[in-house]
Protein backbone atom coordinates (compact mmCIF):
# COMPACT_ATOMS: atom_id res chain seq x y z
CA UNK A 1 0.00 0.00 0.00
CA UNK A 2 2.17 2.86 -1.32
CA UNK A 3 -0.64 6.14 -1.48
CA UNK A 4 -1.66 6.06 2.27
CA UNK A 5 0.96 6.82 4.69
CA UNK A 6 -1.52 5.93 7.26
CA UNK A 7 -2.35 3.02 6.38
CA UNK A 8 1.71 1.47 5.92
CA UNK A 9 2.88 3.05 8.90
CA UNK A 10 5.54 6.02 7.03
CA UNK A 11 5.17 8.94 8.54
CA UNK A 12 2.08 11.24 7.98
CA UNK A 13 1.63 14.63 6.40
CA UNK A 14 -1.42 17.32 7.61
CA UNK A 15 -4.15 14.65 6.66
CA UNK A 16 -3.89 13.42 9.69
CA UNK A 17 -4.52 16.46 11.41
CA UNK A 18 -7.77 17.49 9.10
CA UNK A 19 -9.48 14.38 9.89
CA UNK A 20 -8.69 15.70 13.37
CA UNK A 21 -10.20 18.70 13.14
CA UNK A 22 -12.90 17.09 10.79
CA UNK A 23 -13.52 14.42 14.09
CA UNK A 24 -13.52 17.45 16.39
CA UNK A 25 -16.16 19.58 14.17
CA UNK A 26 -18.50 17.01 13.88
CA UNK A 27 -18.42 15.73 17.70
CA UNK A 28 -19.65 19.68 18.22
CA UNK A 29 -22.43 18.70 15.54
CA UNK A 30 -23.17 15.79 17.17
CA UNK A 31 -23.72 17.46 20.66
CA UNK A 32 -25.73 20.22 18.97
CA UNK A 33 -28.13 17.75 17.46
CA UNK A 34 -28.82 16.01 21.02
CA UNK A 35 -29.18 18.95 22.40
CA UNK A 36 -32.08 19.73 19.76
CA UNK A 37 -33.17 15.65 20.48
CA UNK A 38 -33.35 16.29 24.57
CA UNK A 39 -35.20 19.79 24.04
CA UNK A 40 -37.88 18.63 21.37
CA UNK A 41 -38.36 14.70 21.81
CA UNK A 42 -38.05 12.30 19.02
CA UNK A 43 -40.80 9.83 19.02
CA UNK A 44 -43.23 12.07 18.86
CA UNK A 45 -44.39 11.16 15.24
CA UNK A 46 -44.15 15.07 14.01
CA UNK A 47 -42.19 16.21 11.12
CA UNK A 48 -39.66 17.23 13.35
CA UNK A 49 -38.99 13.56 13.57
CA UNK A 50 -37.88 13.44 10.34
CA UNK A 51 -35.61 16.10 10.25
CA UNK A 52 -34.17 15.26 13.30
CA UNK A 53 -33.28 11.90 11.33
CA UNK A 54 -32.11 13.47 8.39
CA UNK A 55 -29.88 15.71 10.47
CA UNK A 56 -28.42 13.04 11.96
CA UNK A 57 -27.83 10.81 8.53
CA UNK A 58 -25.83 14.18 7.66
CA UNK A 59 -23.58 13.96 10.53
CA UNK A 60 -22.93 10.62 10.24
CA UNK A 61 -22.19 10.79 6.31
CA UNK A 62 -19.24 13.84 6.85
CA UNK A 63 -18.10 11.96 10.10
CA UNK A 64 -14.93 10.47 8.38
CA UNK A 65 -15.37 6.40 8.82
CA UNK A 66 -12.39 4.02 7.93
CA UNK A 67 -12.44 2.35 4.34
CA UNK A 68 -13.50 -1.60 5.10
CA UNK A 69 -10.16 -3.51 3.78
CA UNK A 70 -10.15 -6.99 2.30
CA UNK A 71 -7.40 -9.03 1.02
CA UNK A 72 -7.92 -10.91 -1.83
CA UNK A 73 -5.26 -13.90 -2.27
CA UNK A 74 -4.35 -14.53 -5.36
CA UNK A 75 -0.95 -16.73 -7.18
CA UNK A 76 0.63 -16.11 -4.11
CA UNK A 77 0.07 -12.25 -4.10
CA UNK A 78 -2.39 -10.27 -1.72
CA UNK A 79 -4.52 -7.53 -3.03
CA UNK A 80 -5.70 -4.91 -0.75
CA UNK A 81 -9.15 -3.73 -1.82
CA UNK A 82 -11.01 -0.59 0.00
CA UNK A 83 -14.66 -0.27 0.12
CA UNK A 84 -16.63 2.31 1.39
CA UNK A 85 -17.93 2.08 4.68
CA UNK A 86 -21.58 3.67 3.72
CA UNK A 87 -22.47 2.34 0.34
CA UNK A 88 -19.63 -0.21 0.00
CA UNK A 89 -18.70 1.03 -3.45
CA UNK A 90 -14.96 0.34 -4.08
CA UNK A 91 -12.68 2.92 -3.21
CA UNK A 92 -9.65 3.94 -4.65
CA UNK A 93 -6.47 3.83 -2.14
CA UNK A 94 -4.12 5.56 -4.37
CA UNK A 95 -4.70 8.69 -3.58
CA UNK A 96 -6.50 8.53 0.39
CA UNK A 97 -9.68 10.42 -0.93
CA UNK A 98 -11.21 12.49 1.90
CA UNK A 99 -14.54 11.34 0.76
CA UNK A 100 -15.82 8.06 -1.06
CA UNK A 101 -16.53 9.72 -4.82
CA UNK A 102 -19.84 7.90 -5.02
CA UNK A 103 -21.71 8.41 -1.96
CA UNK A 104 -19.62 11.17 0.22
CA UNK A 105 -19.13 9.46 3.00
CA UNK A 106 -15.95 11.33 4.89
CA UNK A 107 -13.09 8.75 5.33
CA UNK A 108 -10.43 8.45 7.73
CA UNK A 109 -7.23 6.67 6.39
CA UNK A 110 -5.68 6.17 9.46
CA UNK A 111 -6.45 4.42 12.82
Amino acid sequence: MEGCPELTGAPSTGAVQVHEKEEIKMDKYQKALNRIVKFCGINNGSMLEDDLKTLQELVDKVTPKKPKKIIDDFDDYAYEYYFCPNCENEVNDTYCPSRCPSCGQALKWND
